[in-house]
């Protein structure tokens, strides 16, 4: 399904006049069905709308269609082979995250199973709760270390960062020494393997450089 041509918001605001369809409903639907999201951005008033439904496409391990791609080259300047390999564009989920605010936001994480199949949408909530610092780094670390997980690796880096140099400077240390000891462990593994997790220490590496 989609918007005719011709059909404006206001038409979606009187076709749902009267029914029981929900907000909550309704942003399950864009991130199921992009093409209703510029429609559903002005319907609701929402700034930041239609590109935090983009963040989470970009942002999932899944390869997407040229529509998508095409509109996401509009948000970052990553390619889509460095989005589906876990580059993370921070400036990109700042702006979109102030834009929507915290409430709304949270309407949107809850949809992202829905712009996946399986669970490929994962891993754009592990970066955005590591940005937000609604998780904390030793258990990461933890999860890191006791199976061997890439995602969590590459969001690692996007966990805040003290204001204050020195710590600022530890902090950016410790992560460091912590992504090359993963890559130095990886050796033991076979050359897929190794290959694979030396591409996520790689962009692992990338995400805490552009944090700093």
């Amino acid at each position: 399904s989609m918007p005719g041509p011709d059909e404006t918001a206001e038409d979606l605001k009187k076709a749902l006049k009267g029914t029981d369809i929900t907000k909550k409903r309704l942003i399950e639907l864009a991130m199921y069905a992009q093409q209703w999201i510029p429609m559903l951005e002005e319907y609701f008033n929402m700034p930041g709308f239609a590109s935090t439904c983009y963040y989470f496409m970009a942002h999932t391990s899944e390869r997407l269609d040229d529509q998508a791609t095409s509109t996401i080259a509009k948000y970052t300047p990553l390619s889509p082979e460095e989005l589906m390999d876990g580059a993370f564009d921070i400036h990109w989920f700042s702006e979109a995250y102030h834009k929507l605010g915290a409430k709304n936001f949270k309407l949107l994480y809850d949809a992202a199973k829905y712009s996946s199949a399986g669970a490929a949408h994962a891993r754009a909530r592990k970066y955005a709760d590591a940005a937000l610092g609604n998780t904390n780094k030793e258990f990461l670390k933890a999860e890191i270390n006791a199976k061997r997980n890439k995602d969590l690796l590459m969001s690692i880096g996007l966990l805040p960062l003290p204001a204050e140099k020195n710590e600022r400077e530890t902090e950016l240390l410790d992560r460091y020494q912590f992504i090359q000891k993963y890559k130095k462990e990886s050796r033991q593994f076979g050359a897929q393997r190794r290959a694979s997790e030396g591409r996520a220490s790689e962009i692992a590496l990338n995400n805490l450089s552009v944090n700093a």
